[in-house]
C-alpha cells in the first residue's frame, strides 16, 4: 500500500534566512484577510523575523495563542488592581475634602449666626 504522505515539496531543505522570511511572508499574502490564522502569523511576523536574524530560537520569541491570553489575563487583572487602587484613593482624598468642607460649613454657619444674633442683640 501507498503511503499518505506526502514529500516535501522543498528539496533543498537548507532555506536562507530571506528565504524563510519571504515564505512566511507570503504564507501571509496567500491566507488572506478572511483567514484564521493569517492575523496572529501577520502579528508574529516581527517577532518571528526577529529571531530569525539573530538566529534565536522562534518559540522563544513568538507567543502562542494560550501564551497570549493569559498574558493579557495578567496583564487585565494587575490593570483592574490597580483601577481598584487609584479608585479607593480617589475616594479616600474625596472623603476628606467634603468633611473638611463640610466642617468649613459648619465654621462659616456658626460665625453668621453669632453675628446675626449680634445685630438682633443691638435692637
Amino acid at each position: 500500500m501507498g503511503s499518505n504522505r506526502q514529500s516535501n515539496p522543498n528539496p533543498n531543505p537548507m532555506l536562507s534566512k530571506s528565504d524563510e522570511k519571504h515564505i512566511l511572508r507570503n504564507t501571509v499574502a496567500l491566507l488572506g484577510v478572511n483567514s484564521y490564522s493569517a492575523l496572529w502569523l501577520a502579528d508574529q511576523l516581527p517577532a518571528i523575523e526577529f529571531a530569525i536574524d539573530a538566529d534565536d530560537c522562534v518559540e522563544s520569541r513568538a507567543l502562542g495563542f494560550t501564551e497570549s491570553r493569559q498574558q493579557s489575563a495578567a496583564i487585565l487583572r494587575e490593570a483592574k488592581a490597580e483601577s481598584d487602587r487609584i479608585i479607593a484613593s480617589a475616594r479616600k482624598e474625596a472623603d476628606q475634602i467634603r468633611a473638611k468642607a463640610n466642617q468649613f460649613d459648619d465654621q462659616i454657619r456658626a460665625e453668621l449666626g453669632r453675628s446675626i444674633q449680634a445685630i438682633l442683640n443691638r435692637l
